[in-house]
């Protein structure tokens, strides 16, 4: 047969119950019986208890929102620094040598593969003019393994493989190129040092992921 509790057992059995959570507080407030203040005080427990838990999830979207803007103009400049790359590709592939001079600054230098160091923006320009005189037969192609900010200079690190084909023959040229790109005070990006050499790791055929 089923025992009935009584009210002084309830009783008892909540303040057991309550210890753990802190909610046995002794005798209830005047005017209050035992079980109105049993479920006040629950209701203050359960709503710091509430509060505990949403306090992280509440501080981590404001977080979140206030690093939003520096990663978003970090991912905006190396966009940026990608597509003067892509537009070095497209101006020496059209003969193109004012927009391939357009991406470099006045006082860039060019140590390009087996060639002396060019210095300036005039040097820059003798060198590539004979070359693009008319639209070259090549394709270059980019693996980029590295492309840093610090400020408003950038460092991008690649390997590339250089294909020209040429009425004597095709002339193939693989290795890394380093180029260091500045900021100018109207915002865009320009190469302010363009290395490249051969390296014993890079060699054709580019894998897929050259572009």
């Amino acid at each position: 047969m089923m025992h009935r509790a009584s009210d002084d057992e309830i009783t008892v059995w909540r303040a057991r119950r309550a210890e753990p959570l802190g909610l046995s507080q002794g005798a209830p407030p005047p005017g209050m019986d035992a079980g109105t203040a049993f479920r006040a005080r629950l209701g203050c427990a359960l709503l710091a208890l509430v509060l505990l838990i949403a306090a992280p999830l509440m501080a981590a979207p404001a977080a979140a929102q206030a690093a939003t803007p520096a990663a978003v103009t970090a991912e905006a400049d190396k966009a940026a620094i990608r597509a003067v790359g892509r537009e070095w590709v497209r101006a020496f592939k059209a003969g193109d040598i004012e927009g391939l001079m357009a991406l470099y600054v006045p006082e860039a230098e060019v140590a390009l593969h087996g060639q002396p160091k060019l210095k300036g923006l005039a040097a820059v320009r003798a060198y590539f003019t004979p070359m693009l005189a008319s639209p070259p037969d090549a394709d270059f192609l980019l693996a980029e393994e590295g492309l840093d900010l610090h400020g408003d200079v950038a460092i991008f690190l690649s390997k590339y493989w250089f294909t020209l084909r040429t009425p004597k023959g095709v002339v193939e040229d693989a290795g890394r190129s380093l180029l260091v790109y500045r900021r100018g005070d109207d915002g865009r990006w320009r190469i302010r040092v363009d290395i490249d050499q051969g390296s014993p790791d890079v060699a054709f055929p580019p894998p897929p992921e050259a572009r």
